[in-house]
């Protein structure tokens, strides 16, 4: 018979939902103990978040965020989780096939759809907390191309003045709460453009460009804007250089965007003639941009996800591990090469999909009304849904849907890692690599990995066994590194890090000197804080965590270099000024 330390037993509705951890869990008992890697406390604050104009130089790890048409308090609700504490920005799908679903609603002072409302209410609360957000335009709405049904969404408009007219309503609409732009949404997907690649060019990418520098110049409003996402296959390079080869289109975007995935190629392994994984596809956009002199453009990820379930990956659901060391490899690969915004979705949704960071709660008690049988939450928040949820209606009287297609078809294999935790164990990895953004702070590229003159050096490792970045936090006036083991089962080393004490012009970002300089001086006294540890796998908590925050250094040589004795599998530093 097997023996459990303890159990928690949740009544609600009828429901009841135990959950047990056994005496060999690799759960720790204590709750305070279940934290996830980094720095304790990063991510409080006091007083309100800084507001400054964002540019391609500003690094960003947030979230994927697709609220629910009719239910506000569902949205508010999630922005009050830990996830809306740290998170510095929210990525926002404007698809026009549900965002415009007629013609009227174009009029967005008389006729805005619900499904706009509902992404206006999250970008006001993201715009509330100084979380930056992002729009990504895409589809073309049946009335506009004459389609029937929802696949005809990738059927062409009839002009450019068509789109042109589309965008340029919907930034007036969202005026100063958006920041980021995207255009269109995996562009070498057929199913998403009936039409060939110069037609998708001069149709939707190029008039919707000219849509945004037009509200642009019209209101002094500046906006950053990426091209389009795609998948890592499909003839993606060839993409790449339709857009290369358009001057116009160069002229006006601020960034190129690529997906980052688990699914099939996303961690090595390609198909042959696609990229053998996501980051080598940011190495080929990396030299293509430098090749064709558009050496500032900043690199970001459009679509980004980590699959927990072990469903459509080469990998196990989340209780075998998988899920912590694909979010590991794939955030560390790409953020270490110069990634500016890095996202993945807020929380499980209603696609056919299981890649949220985080579970969906009973917000509002409904879910135990409705006699759904759901898990506790070890932190004392609201209750946790067991499966995947279609919620249909407003917050006070939504039903659930679960007979839609994407539910029924997708059988989601795996139950969740930890039950009565409210997040997936990816989060916690993608919480550590939030520490670069620091919040709502405004933090800016620093050292790049192998960048002469602006490089982060490792002494006592081999850089092959480590992936490493850093950033500057403008607001508090800090660098931050961290440093990465690609592998779990390694004996501690002792580490040393160095870094630039002031911001460099780099081989891809600060090359305007906007920012070059900022920093410590030479002589400067500078205050250490850190943390080493490894994770849990299976489950994403800190394990062996050892920490100091009193250690104090000099800049010498223009440089803040630290050693860390016997450093584990994740190292967070904080170089501090004192001033």
């Amino acid at each position: 018979m097997r023996i459990f330390n303890f159990c928690r037993l949740l009544f609600l509705a009828g429901s009841t939902s135990f959950v047990c951890l056994g005496k060999n869990s690799l759960i720790p008992e204590d709750p305070q103990d279940r934290e996830g890697p980094g720095i304790v406390g990063f991510f409080d604050r006091e007083g309100l978040a800084p507001a400054y104009e964002a540019t391609r130089n500003h690094v960003h790890v947030g979230f994927r965020w697709q609220p629910y048409p009719n239910q506000p308090k569902n949205s508010e609700a999630d922005i009050e989780r830990e996830l809306g504490k740290v998170t510095s920005y929210a990525s926002f799908w404007y698809m026009s096939l549900h965002t415009l679903p007629q013609k009227k609603n174009l009029d967005y002072a008389n006729h805005p759809s619900k499904d706009a409302l509902a992404i206006r209410h999250a970008v006001k609360l993201c715009k509330a907390r100084g979380i930056k957000t992002e729009l990504v335009l895409w589809q073309v709405p049946l009335w506009m191309n004459g389609g029937k049904t929802y696949p005809d969404f990738n059927k062409l408009p009839p002009d450019d003045q068509a789109i042109y007219e589309m965008v340029k309503a919907t930034v007036e609409w969202f005026g100063e709460d958006v920041d980021y732009y995207a255009i269109f949404h995996e562009a070498n997907h057929p199913k998403y453009w009936d039409g060939s690649w110069d037609e998708l060019m001069n149709l939707f990418m190029l008039p919707a460009a000219r849509a945004i520098r037009d509200y642009e110049k019209e209101t002094g409003d500046i906006k950053v804007v990426s091209t389009a996402g795609l998948s890592p296959s499909r003839d993606c390079k060839k993409w790449y250089n339709v857009q290369l080869e358009s001057a116009e289109l160069m002229g006006m975007i601020d960034n190129f965007a690529l997906n980052l995935s688990d699914f099939n190629n996303g961690w090595g392994g390609g198909i042959p003639t696609w990229v053998t994984s996501v980051w080598s596809q940011i190495e080929y956009m990396d030299r293509r941009l430098h090749e064709e002199g558009y050496s500032d453009k900043g690199i970001v990820a459009a679509e980004s996800w980590i699959c927990w379930d072990g469903k459509r990956t080469v990998h196990g659901p989340e209780g075998s591990g998988d899920t912590v060391e694909s979010t590991l490899r794939i955030l560390g690969e790409c953020i270490q090469r110069g990634l500016s915004l890095a996202n993945l979705p807020w929380t499980d949704n209603n696609s056919a999909w299981t890649m949220g960071l985080t579970k969906r709660l009973d917000y509002n008690g409904r879910l135990a009304r409705l006699g759904e049988k759901l898990n506790p939450n070890f932190t004392g928040g609201p209750a946790i849904a067991t499966r995947k949820l279609n919620l249909m209606g407003s917050d006070e009287k939504f039903t659930i849907n679960n007979d839609s297609p994407a539910i029924v078809k997708g059988k989601f294999g795996a139950p969740y890692a930890v039950a009565d935790d409210p997040n997936h164990t990816h989060y916690y990895i993608w919480r550590w690599f939030a520490q670069l953004s620091a919040g709502q702070n405004e933090c800016v590229h620093h050292a790049i990995a192998g960048e002469a003159g602006n490089n982060i050096v490792l002494s006592g490792a081999e850089d092959k066994d480590f992936m490493r970045m850093c950033s500057y936090d403008r607001t508090a006036n800090r660098f931050i590194a961290l440093a990465a083991r690609r592998k779990a089962k390694n004996d501690p080393t002792d580490l040393t890090v160095s870094i630039p004490a002031t911001i460099q012009r780099g081989k891809r970002y600060n090359r305007d000197g906007h920012f070059v300089g900022e920093g410590f001086a030479e002589g400067e006294d500078v205050q250490v804080q850190w943390t080493t540890e490894d994770v849990e796998p299976k489950t994403g908590y800190r394990l062996n965590k050892t920490s100091g925050d009193t250690d104090l250094i000099q800049v010498r040589d223009g440089k803040l270099t630290f050693r860390i004795p016997e450093s584990l599998r994740l190292t967070s530093i904080v170089f501090q000024s004192l001033r």
